[in-house]
């Protein structure tokens, strides 16, 4: 008979090659995000958002240039000792040193600090966001892996269950109390046993694949799973959350809600940027500057040394830059209003976003439910199917049962324990999944 613990405690299959690592559920995650192109180049962008947060807080400060220039002129020119027209070479060297900063531009710089500090905050979220996006591909992939797994140790028992009953045909068929047709059907029903183990191991393999890609493990590394414990009552069972709760949970800890809050909060940046461009803006300026030239002569008519003419020739300035914006073709007043409708589209989309979360949330806790109720009903039934063909065994094995009834019976249980299989498995997939909702995550 085949009994439910093959599939219960050993999904992760047969022996395993030495020196070959058994991977948990959690392992695979942590690996697949560790390993995840996609997600090494959204990292590469947040460290860039970094640096832009970094760049927009130093734009604060003020603008300071300097400069150094010198010349050597020839033929007719400018003498700039007494701005007459000579016909002789001059030479000239001038330095000046520069410094400007914004006093007020209608806040747009300090927005734009809170802009860019609200794309790097959004580039993490995106980050976690896709790496629980991963989780979900990999749980996927992992208990779609044990399913198969299970789905091949089931067909192997029937395959031995065939077996051991061919063996007792034969015998039957030399002491008289069975006739030769029997073992001709037993020996087509084995043949078809081997065809299906031979898909469940192919299925068992593409599985496998599935998961070592989304791990990017190579095909020739050595590569498997852990096993995958059985449910136990009541424990496991008994504690079945309410969609409200798992929401508010969500909503206080997935990456997808707070990056909502940032979208938000970007649109209503996005509408101060716009208002603030059409206030105007005053900058302040201030330089000093001094240059050197050989034209330059004292009253007896010496040339005035270099030390003498950078302290003579310097100059410094300060002043006011005031920019007021009239007229642009009423382009910043369009801005405005694009940047409202922006908020209401924010609004709009976040609505939208949480209403598919909830409609999310609450099918998983049904399914979640459904898999427990299932989960139950296919015990009972289990026992039920098994007993059955414990009976029908003997009834064959006795001459008061024919082989069509043991075969039904025989197909019945399997079908009973593949149902066990997979309702264990999907509500470990959808309490995984709701873990992963209320931010129970080890990554």
């Amino acid at each position: 008979m085949i009994r439910i613990f093959l599939f219960c405690t050993m999904l992760s299959g047969s022996l395993m090659a030495v020196g070959q690592l058994n991977r948990t559920l959690d392992d695979c995650i942590r690996e697949a995000i560790k390993s995840n192109l996609e997600l090494r180049q959204i990292q590469v962008d947040n460290r860039v958002k970094t640096e832009d947060l970094r760049q927009s807080r130093l734009s604060l400060l003020p603008e300071v240039s300097g400069s150094l220039n010198s010349d050597k002129s020839f033929g007719r020119a400018i003498d700039p000792s007494n701005n007459e027209i000579v016909s002789t070479r001059l030479f000239q060297a001038n330095v000046s040193l520069g410094a400007s900063l914004v006093l007020f531009n209608g806040f747009v710089n300090l927005n734009k600090v809170q802009y860019s500090r609200m794309m790097a905050m959004k580039g993490l979220m995106a980050e976690q966001s896709l790496k629980n996006d991963i989780a979900f591909k990999v749980m996927n992939a992992y208990y779609d892996l044990c399913f198969a797994r299970g789905q091949m140790l089931i067909a192997r028992d029937l395959r031995d269950l065939d077996t051991i009953n061919l063996e007792k045909a034969r015998i039957m068929v030399e002491v008289g109390t069975k006739a030769e047709t029997e073992t001709t059907e037993i020996r087509a029903r084995l043949a078809q046993d081997e065809f299906h183990l031979t898909q469940a191991r192919n299925n068992v393999e593409k599985a496998r694949t599935v998961l070592r890609q989304l791990l990017n493990i190579s095909y020739d590394t050595p590569f498997d799973i852990a096993e995958e414990p059985a449910l136990s009552e009541p424990a496991d069972l008994l504690l079945m959350p309410l969609p409200d709760s798992v929401y508010k949970h969500a909503a206080a800890h997935l990456p997808q809600f707070r990056e909502m809050e940032i979208d938000h909060g970007i649109s209503k940046l996005d509408l101060k940027l716009a208002k603030g461009a059409i206030l105007p803006s005053l900058r302040a300026q201030a330089g000093y500057g001094t240059g050197y030239y050989d034209s330059y002569r004292d009253t007896y008519g010496n040339p005035v040394d270099f030390q003498h003419q950078l302290g003579n020739n310097s100059y410094q300035y300060i002043g006011l830059n005031l920019n007021i914006p009239l007229f642009n073709g009423a382009q910043l007043n369009r801005n405005i209003r694009v940047a409202r409708f922006g908020i209401d589209k924010a609004e709009a989309l976040n609505d939208m976003k949480k209403q598919v979360f909830r409609a999310e949330i609450e099918n998983v806790c049904l399914s979640l439910r459904s898999a427990v109720d299932e989960y139950r009903a296919s015990v009972e039934q289990e026992k039920s199917t098994a007993l059955n063909l414990e009976l029908a065994e003997k009834k064959w094995e006795q001459g008061t049962g024919n082989l069509l009834e043991l075969t039904d019976a025989r197909n019945r249980s399997a079908s009973a324990e593949a149902e066990i299989l997979r309702t264990q498995l999907q509500f470990k997939l959808k309490k995984k999944t709701l873990d992963i909702y209320e931010g129970k995550t080890a990554w």
